[in-house]
């Protein structure tokens, strides 16, 4: 399920303090906007992932570097507040965030949301993020708080449910990990399919390595068919059996 399709199952406003969730929204978006060495092209910030951007005047769109001047970026900056201040649901302000920053805004948003917009929103960010587990904004125990409240028939869509509900007493997950993240091997994101954890094992051209472990249906908080991943979302301090099950080198498995 892609982040329209979610977006069409929020009913906006509904059950969710909309007033609330645009402040969290708006103090997101006075961090200052961090520089890297590919700046002004890529910047980190929770609205933007590039210093060029693109703003609205009377005759059209107008391109601004945010670091030419203060004036550009506080012209950047009433942009997206007002679209903050134009949204009519969490999930169009949501959609307007960068990537890197989807669970931060869901961490201090959540107290607002109805479970409806909490759980689609959480699909969402958690399947949309590169690597969830590096933000460091969001603790596995926060990351576990978040799942343990989803409702699962909301989590996912009507397929992801049918899987997770049909899922056998006991199940074999895989878990592919770089050099970059090995001591995180015990997290939440497994997989089902042996073929997936080789490719995060070899990305990006680095020796990885694939865990095998079991864990009890119970332990389980969710199911995410999309992007060919069959992913198992647990909770690790219930894993049992974890091993090193093969070495990937350098390159990703075909």
């Amino acid at each position: 399920m892609t982040d329209t399709q979610r977006a069409k199952i929020i009913a906006p406003g509904v059950q969710t303090d909309l007033a609330s969730v645009k402040l969290v929204a708006e103090t997101l978006l006075k961090m200052k906007v961090g520089k890297t060495d590919m700046s002004p092209l890529v910047v980190t910030h929770p609205f933007t992932s590039s210093g060029i951007v693109g703003v609205h005047t009377g005759k059209g769109m107008e391109v601004l570097d945010i670091f030419s001047s203060k004036e550009a970026m506080s012209r950047w900056r009433s942009t997206v507040q007002a679209g903050i201040e134009a949204a009519n649901s969490a999930i169009q302000i949501f959609i307007m965030l960068n990537k890197p920053y989807y669970l931060t805004f869901l961490k201090y948003a959540q107290p607002y949301l109805s479970d409806k917009d909490f759980a689609a929103i959480l699909a969402s960010a958690w399947t949309g993020s590169e690597n969830p587990h590096d933000d460091c904004n969001v603790s596995k125990k926060d990351f576990l708080q978040m799942f343990h409240r989803a409702k699962s028939e909301l989590l996912m869509d009507e397929d992801e449910f049918k899987v997770f509900t049909e899922l056998p007493d006991t199940i074999t997950v895989f878990r592919g990990v770089t050099d970059f993240n090995k001591k995180n091997y015990k997290g939440l994101a497994w997989s089902r399919e042996l073929r997936v954890a080789e490719w995060f094992a070899g990305r990006f051209g680095e020796h990885g390595t694939v865990y095998r472990a079991t864990i009890d249906k119970q332990y389980v908080l969710a199911y995410f068919g999309g992007r060919n991943e069959a992913e198992v979302v647990v909770d690790p301090r219930h894993l049992k059996n974890v091993q090193k099950y093969m070495e990937v080198s350098g390159r990703n498995p075909k």
